[in-house]
């Protein structure tokens, strides 16, 4: 899933806990569909849209060609880490291959 996070242009997804992290995690923005009746996704995306970090629709108006111009003006999650945790993250990833951050981001 890293190199995929990595190495794509675009990323659609929820917006629950654990993708947000991950986004923090690769310093990414995102087009993000919370799942209807799922209020802390809901919540999430809004506030983070509000933010500028994320794009977001609900899941009966996604509209993908607006929502790839409009992450042009996002600006992706930045975690100040340091280089130890960055040490850390690494053989986690190595270890589980999963990604997966269970921390909040700013």
């Amino acid at each position: 899933m890293l190199f995929h996070y990595t190495n794509c242009n675009y990323i659609i997804s929820r917006s629950g806990h654990s993708t947000l992290m991950d986004l923090c995690a690769v310093k990414k923005s995102a087009i993000c569909i919370p799942t209807p009746g799922q209020t802390e996704q809901e919540f999430l995306a809004e506030m983070h849209s509000k933010k500028k970090h994320i794009v977001t629709f609900d899941q009966d108006q996604v509209d993908l060609k607006r929502g790839m111009e409009m992450l042009e003006q996002c600006t992706p999650f930045d975690l100040p880490v340091n280089q130890e945790f960055k040490h850390t993250i690494k053989i986690s990833w190595i270890e589980s291959k999963q990604l997966t951050f269970h921390y909040f981001c700013p």
